[in-house]
């Protein structure tokens, strides 16, 4: 999930991802619904650096965003955990509740995070929709600037039982599609 600011309406939206068949899509690629695959496959391609060659890297995957309608892009650490998930993640364990993410994944940057403008409304659009469990990890460039509104608000997601995580690289967060 990641949260979106539309029309002064904050919410989370919905990133999910599916194995396809590589003998029936080209290997590596990502067949999206509603939204430009170049930036798509882009995302994907910085999220995947560094991945070990197997079988996994080579998986196409189907993405589709809930609601399809959204701009910026603040949703590409989402993305990336949905794809990582969906190629190395077996099962997917309910108990450890839902994963929020902000975050825009570099371009070239090898898996680089960079930060998101109004770190301010996308913390309130998940404080009115989390859950006791869910995890929400975010860039650690934001929070090098985070305002003292954005401080109260991370610390009351702590308060909630919600683990925070703020990050460089998408690497340092292994423990959530492994």
């Amino acid at each position: 999930m990641f949260p979106i600011v539309r029309c002064g309406q904050k919410r989370l939206a919905t990133v999910r991802c599916a194995r396809l068949s590589p003998k029936d899509y080209p290997a590596g690629r990502a067949l999206v619904l509603a939204r430009d695959d170049r930036e798509i496959e882009r995302v994907l391609a910085d999220a995947r650096f560094g991945e070990s060659i197997g079988l996994e890297i080579t998986l196409p995957v189907w993405v589709r965003f809930i609601p399809q309608r959204f701009f910026g892009q603040s949703y590409g650490l989402a993305l990336a955990l949905a794809d990582k998930r969906t190629r190395y993640c077996s099962y997917f364990n309910s108990a450890r509740g839902r994963l929020i993410a902000t975050g825009h994944m570099i371009e070239d940057g090898c898996g680089k995070v960079g930060e998101v403008a109004k770190l301010h409304d996308c913390l309130a659009a998940i404080a009115a929709e989390v859950l006791p469990g869910d995890h929400f990890v975010f860039p650690k460039a934001n929070l090098r600037r985070v305002s003292p509104i954005e401080t109260v608000l991370l610390e009351d997601l702590k308060r909630k039982g919600i683990e925070v995580t703020c990050i460089d690289h998408f690497n340092q967060i292994k423990e959530l599609y492994t």
